[in-house]
């Protein structure tokens, strides 16, 4: 194998997780049968992702948010009790929320 074709895969390692929260987002949203519950997995979800977003921003920020951004349309898509909009915000809310805890570090002042 040729050295520049090394890590190929590794390269397409954003879309290759976006295709896949997007299914899974499809799939925890057809599974929602309460309107609640799928705001609580939005808000969830979202502090997930800022969490995520936060240990990836030295070097891959955008595509950490394209990852996000992936899993809610899936989300969405597959929720047909929520309106999207709502999930939308929460999820967007969420994760500018968890991200400024992580990055200033009010965490790791509780401990």
């Amino acid at each position: 194998m040729p050295a520049k074709n090394r890590g190929y895969f590794f390269n397409w390692w954003a879309e290759i997780l976006t295709v896949v929260f997007l299914i899974v987002g499809y799939m925890i949203g057809a599974a929602m049968r309460n309107q609640h519950i799928s705001l609580v997995a939005a808000v969830i979800c979202g502090i997930l992702f800022g969490r995520f977003t936060h240990i990836e921003h030295e070097d891959h920020f955008v595509p950490a948010l394209i990852v996000a951004g992936g899993f809610i349309i899936g989300l969405t898509t597959g929720d047909k009790m929520t309106s999207d909009v709502t999930l939308l915000v929460l999820f967007v809310i969420s994760l500018a929320l968890s991200y400024y805890i992580h990055r200033e570090g009010f965490l790791d002042k509780l401990t």
